[in-house]
């Protein structure tokens, strides 16, 4: 049956209507999508690959090697080791949500003792890998390594914690106690602050190694962190102190 001319002129008028209503949505959003950005996590602006090359960074085809500066074994009591690794990860804006780890503790050449772990990695840092309660059946340990499972690179964009160390001080007394005064200088709270401690001698090797957890550090306030050991610590020449927080999150 024949449409009506009235059927055909309504027929007509909806498809207008819908070009121009599907015209003025997909304007919208067009006028509203995100601006590229080189962390967007898509390929654009004349990329070479995704976030990087063209408008932004080179591409870091082959990133640094992170930088082991030192291993080292801790004695706690006979038998028993903290194990301790002053890491450095050289790219400016590639990290890692997770790198795996394996602490190896040798009598002489003879490996005596392993642990593994697992850690996050930000871009540009130096930090300190810690594992403690390694178990060596009473052998002495004379020397650790570290070896790092293959980093799955990722660009990070996130800003570091504004945190300042406003103190640090180190008492002998009776085993040695380390008091670090963090602040927070943000007008927000910060959460799971990762903190650090060397102890170094004259000459400028690791002779004591703690690490604590901060749960949360205030907007605009201070923190108190204290460390101890349980055997007795010679006087330290110097003191490290090491924060972390993740920007891989």
């Amino acid at each position: 049956m024949a449409l009506s001319w009235v059927f055909k002129k309504q027929l007509k008028i909806f498809i207008f209507l819908a070009v121009i209503l599907f015209a003025i949505v997909g304007g919208v959003i067009y006028y509203f999508r995100p601006a590229p950005s080189c962390f967007d996590n898509k390929l654009n602006q004349n990329e070479e690959r995704i976030d990087c090359g063209g408008e932004c960074e080179a591409c870091v085809i082959d990133p640094k090697n992170l930088i082991v500066s030192w291993a080292r074994p801790f004695e706690v009591t006979p038998g028993i080791y903290d194990a301790a690794a002053l890491i450095e990860n050289p790219n400016l804006y590639y990290g890692s949500q997770e790198i795996e780890y394996t602490f190896l503790l040798y009598s002489d050449n003879v490996l005596i003792a392993s642990k593994d772990g697992k850690t996050f990695l930000n871009p540009r840092e130096k930090f300190m890998i810690f594992e403690s309660g390694i178990l060596t059946k009473e052998r002495f340990a004379t020397r650790a390594t570290i070896e790092i499972k293959e980093v799955k690179w990722k660009k990070f964009d996130k800003e570091r914690a504004n945190i300042l160390v406003s103190s640090k001080t180190f008492d002998n007394a009776p085993n040695g106690l380390v008091k670090v005064v963090l602040r927070n200088q943000t007008l927000f709270s910060i959460k799971n602050v990762f903190v650090a401690v060397i102890l170094n001698d004259s000459a400028g090797n690791a002779i004591g190694v703690s690490t604590s957890k901060i749960n949360e550090i205030s907007a605009e306030m201070t923190k108190d962190v204290y460390f101890t050991w349980r055997s007795p610590i010679q006087l330290a020449s110097s003191t490290e102190v090491y924060l972390r927080t993740n920007l891989t999150e």
